[in-house]
């Protein structure tokens, strides 16, 4: 019964020592190939061509013109209310 015991203990013990060895792999997803469904020219969007097709927005002047207006007035705007805000706090 001890030998049997004796036995069980050795087992059990090496099961725990060999448990407690970590193990480094690398590990890294395959490259997809043109067999699986991947392709090097496919985009990254399924919409991509459509999303970039400027000639075709409806109302594109208007969109457009709205944008370019609303850059430059918030380029010039930005600088002269951060001179505003410092000559005010500057005064006391």
């Amino acid at each position: 019964m001890a030998a049997v015991a004796n036995s069980a203990r050795r087992v059990l013990t090496a099961a725990a020592s060999e448990a407690n060895v970590a193990v480094r792999r690398f590990h890294a997803a395959p490259a997809r190939s043109a067999a699986a469904g991947g392709s090097g020219n496919e985009p990254a969007y399924l919409h991509a061509y459509h999303m970039y097709d400027i000639p075709s927005i409806k109302n594109r002047k208007l969109k457009f013109g709205v944008a370019v207006v609303g850059s430059v007035t918030f380029a010039i705007a930005v600088p002269l209310i951060a001179v505003w805000h410092q000559q005010i706090k500057a005064r006391g």
